[in-house]
């Protein structure tokens, strides 16, 4: 296990309350959890025990009530709008239980959108897209649309999307929920290749055996609280 020093994220004592109404909602109590380069990490739980809070703080999309997140060296609570976005952008990828693809664009269309904002020619875009299309085994559907494509080909034009730009840190949210065994188990068996490849960590919110037996490493949510 690498160091505390050698962790892209470090969780201390997070929480985080919503309110429903006038009742307050304790999503996240007082986590604390370490990210190390190149894991497989499951965060496993029934619904509402917390996996997508927690997913959503790490990710910036959300802050904590409470506690800190320190994010590849950096204090969350502290970044501006425009620093999160910018770590957003050079850092992190999402992949999404309903794929999240562009019906007017095609997959390498799709896969692009990762790639805006960065300092590369239109060429260079296109071919980083398609190179990381033919990483995921989908180059012969490249142009195809997400309508003309089966659910385990438009997952895997969502893990080129959040993969395209090399990111250290890829939160999948139930990526396998929606698919079928023989899908669920080419995301699951490409996640890991990937990740040994490229040194990514996942951190993958699922309730799915078959994918959390594939994982390095396993914590679990209940009502909030992290037991492992």
């Amino acid at each position: 296990m690498s160091s505390s020093s050698q962790a892209i994220v470090v969780c201390r004592q997070v929480s985080k309350r919503y309110r429903k109404g006038e009742i307050p909602v304790d999503a996240l109590k007082r986590v604390d959890l370490t990210l190390n380069p190149g894991q497989l990490i499951a965060a496993s739980g029934p619904s509402g025990s917390g996996k997508s809070t927690l997913l959503n703080l790490i990710g910036l999309l959300d802050q904590p009530s409470t506690g800190t997140i320190e994010l590849f060296g950096q204090r969350s609570e502290v970044l501006k709008r425009k620093e999160r976005q910018a770590l957003r952008r050079k850092y992190l990828g999402f992949i999404f239980q309903n794929f999240n693809l562009l019906p007017v664009l095609n997959a390498v269309e799709n896969v692009e959108l990762s790639l805006y904002g960065h300092p590369l020619s239109k060429d260079q875009i296109r071919n980083q897209a398609l190179a990381m299309l033919q990483q995921v085994g989908l180059l012969n559907r490249a142009y195809h649309y997400p309508k003309e494509l089966s659910g385990g080909q438009q997952q895997r034009v969502g893990i080129a999307r959040a993969l395209v730009h090399k990111p250290k840190l890829v939160m999948a949210d139930e990526p396998t929920a929606n698919l079928d065994t023989g899908s669920a188990t080419e995301i699951i068996s490409l996640m890991r290749n990937l990740s040994h490849e490229i040194g990514t960590t996942f951190l993958v919110s699922t309730h799915d055996p078959r994918l959390i037996k594939n994982m390095d490493r396993e914590v679990t949510l209940t009502d909030g609280v992290l037991l492992s």
